[in-house]
């Protein structure tokens, strides 16, 4: 197998500078999130290229620091080395356990890695074995990935490796049932431990919404008519992967279908292939069947899958294998053979057709009927898109193995109210991308903007790397239905509603997560410092705002029960002065929901009270988050009585479901007051809040009288 052509080509190198104690030195010290991904070398192929993605995702996603450990050489060494710390383990083979020297060695390193601050691990395909016994022994929680079927693992005699991941692993992850049924034909493996969870798709293709401009690529590479039918197949010349049966097939149609064209991408120069490309050309095939060797860069690929009318696939044995992923994203329907993999699982869904194993004639039919039947293609070509879309987020996928390795990380949607805030979009949009924790989605609602908010948010998130939404109400439907829209929406763990006024540091996020890992935390919130409609600092903090609830609360981290944080101090006032410093678990707001959308400044506050009812808050004075105060932005005036009345339900709804102090009940109405004076409502001559006729009217028919006296809780 191609793979393992250069486990051979260097020995261990363990006294070599690359992992020196002067390197060990180097990344000494605290490491919030520390992790080893091992892959069994570094050649362009898709098992090392799914790793790879795995430790590029967990560096520029998740802010790991990750140490990547090859078995073996090849060409993507260097890559590996940007994801993060190299630690390069080439050897002879592991055909033969390698010598006690150099196990000791290996031991050393992870050893120190362990000492380091890692502690968990993800091993890459059967031939791990012994590295995951060697890092469970040290104290590792380890899962292995594995994507080998019967036939490879005993051609290349992995049997004892394969035994050893069945007992020393602590989950194994498998693409399909079909592999992991398979693999219990050789191994052993509790079924608790066992995983089914298929990868992810890693590196979107740039053409799928271009088919047209890959196509044309394509034919030009080949010098071919653009009437032609194109049907490709990738992988190296070899056994398992069919190329004779591709040859067979397409020798077939092309007798009745001379426009159609079969290309073969590549390895083309291994036995199999020679002679498959000899019988070709005897046959006088060779201008409709194509041979394009092996092409390592992935544009020029990924623009083959999408330019071609059908992906052929022709492997007696393959799990998994990317191609089938990236087809159905560039809406490429798919013909195999049942029972060759785990792929089978995909076309029955709807990607393509299935037709029985090794059979040429039948597959001949499909393929030549689907050439035919265009429209029946292309339904199969958007159900193999929307497939993926829903199931093959490479994002989800990196997220289920931090999971399954004992190391979760919640995801985090952000959602960005927004009405006419186009001139704030780039800071806030920039301040979300910039987040050390990256965002697992970011839904952007626009409601009803009359300026270009759209645009500029298209136009950033875009380029942002990041998955995101945009959704845009026909008519202006207020800040709270987009709350409610938002979070209904939202496909993560934890909320952030990121208003789109206000800024950010980049390290809220990272923050924030943390509180989460206690399972009973429903909230978190930092401090906030106010900033004026041009971004200048207006005062560093809240510390004032709060001071006449509690003049030191606020000043240290605490986490405490939600009711207590509601009777001591929500009760009073809104003590959570800004939306966009909150970090919440996913809530469910239908119990409040016709009050919250009757609501146009409180309704954020009566939200925090109904989160809190059923969990605990959490806090830190680290002031991470920007809120922007507008000129005028104090409500006074005409919505002033407005404002008041919503103060005093919120309050009532608090009242109406806790038992208060009397010291809580002596502050709320000594901050009913003071508010009522702010806002100005004194100024006719009605000095107290009580006596006004419409704030009167409000707290009789709510049976609202003096404020009742009661014990504690």
């Amino acid at each position: 197998m191609t793979w393992f052509r250069n486990l051979g080509n260097r020995v261990a190198r363990m006294a070599a500078s690359r992992w020196s104690a002067e390197k060990f030195k180097a990344i000494e010290g605290p490491q919030a999130r520390r992790i080893i991904c091992v892959s069994h070398d570094a050649t362009y192929f898709g098992a090392q290229l799914l790793i790879l993605h795995v430790a590029e995702v967990l560096k520029q996603h998740f802010g790991f620091h990750v140490t990547s450990v090859l078995l073996g050489d090849g060409e993507l060494t260097d890559r590996f080395g940007h994801a993060g710390e190299l630690v390069d383990f080439s050897q002879p083979s592991w055909r033969t356990p390698p010598g006690p020297a150099v196990m000791q060695a290996r031991r050393a390193v992870i050893r120190r890695l362990y000492e380091n601050g890692a502690r968990h691990a993800i091993c890459n395909t059967s031939v791990s074995g012994p590295m995951v016994c060697m890092l469970k022994e040290l104290g590792f929680h380890v899962i292995a990935l594995i994507h080998e079927l019967p036939n490879l693992i005993r051609e290349y005699r992995l049997e004892p490796s394969v035994k050893e991941i069945g007992r020393c692993a602590d989950r194994v992850v498998f693409p399909a049932a079909f592999v992991r049924d398979r693999f219990l034909t050789i191994a052993e493996l509790d079924p608790t431990r066992a995983v089914i969870r298929p990868q992810g798709l890693y590196r979107p293709n740039p053409y799928r919404n271009a088919k047209d401009r890959a196509r044309a690529a394509l034919l030009a590479e080949l010098e071919l008519a653009p009437s032609v039918k194109l049907v490709l197949a990738v992988g190296p010349g070899v056994k398992r992967k069919g190329v004779d049966i591709f040859c067979q097939v397409a020798a077939r149609i092309t007798r009745d279908m001379p426009d159609a064209h079969f290309v073969w991408i590549g390895d083309d120069t291994t036995s199999m292939a020679q002679d498959c490309k000899a019988w070709v050309q005897a046959l006088g095939l060779d201008g409709n069947i194509h041979f394009r060797g092996a092409v390592n860069e992935p544009d020029h690929y990924l623009r083959c899958v999408a330019g071609c009318d059908l992906y052929l696939m022709t492997s007696r044995e393959d799990p998994y294998p990317s191609v089938i992923l990236d087809a159905m994203e560039a809406r490429v329907p798919v013909v195999g053979f049942t029972d060759a993999g785990g792929f089978t699982e995909l076309l029955e869904a709807g990607a393509g057709v299935l037709v029985p194993f090794e059979d040429r004639e039948a597959m001949g039919a499909a393929v030549g009927a689907l050439l035919r039947e265009p429209e029946r293609a292309a339904r199969m070509g958007e159900e193999g898109q929307r497939i993926i879309d829903t199931r093959f987020r490479f994002v989800d996928y990196v997220h289920d193995l931090l999971a399954f390795v004992g190391f979760p990380r919640p995801k985090v949607s952000v959602v960005v109210p927004n009405y006419n805030y186009a001139h704030y979009l780039p800071s806030r949009l920039r301040t979300i991308i910039a987040q050390t924790y990256k965002p697992y989605e970011i839904i952007f609602l626009d409601d009803n903007s009359t300026d270009h908010s759209v645009a500029v948010a298209e136009a950033i998130l875009a380029q942002s790397g990041l998955p995101f939404r945009i959704l845009v109400n026909d008519v202006n439907r207020g800040c709270y239905f987009q709350w409610l829209h938002g979070i209904e929406q939202a496909r993560g763990d934890l909320i952030w509603i990121a208003e789109a006024d206000d800024e950010s540091d980049a390290s809220f996020l990272e923050e924030l997560v943390t509180p989460f890992d206690d399972k009973d935390v429903v909230l978190a919130f930092a401090q906030s410092r106010q900033i004026d409609q041009d971004g200048k600092l207006v005062r560093g903090d809240y510390l004032a705002y709060t001071q006449d609830v509690s003049p030191s609360k606020w000043r240290s981290a605490y986490r405490c029960a939600g009711r207590e944080e509601i009777t001591e101090t929500l009760a009073i006032k809104n003590t959570i002065p800004n939306a966009s410093g909150v970090l919440m678990r996913k809530p469910d707001l239908s119990e409040i929901k016709e009050q919250l959308l009757k609501l146009r400044n409180a309704g954020d506050w009566l939200s925090y009270v109904h989160i809190l009812k059923s969990g605990a808050i959490y806090y830190t004075p680290k002031v991470l988050n920007s809120h922007r105060i507008h000129q005028g932005g104090v409500t006074r005036g005409g919505n002033a009585v407005r404002h008041m009345s919503e103060i005093i339900q919120v309050q009532e709804y608090v009242r109406s479901t806790y038992e208060l102090t009397a010291e809580t009940a002596a502050k709320i109405e000594a901050m009913r007051q003071k508010t009522y004076e702010f806002l100005a409502l004194d100024a006719d001559g009605v000095r107290s809040y009580r006596d006004h006729p419409d704030l009167r009217r409000l707290l009789e028919g709510r049976g609202m009288g003096q404020p009742a006296q009661r014990g504690s809780t």
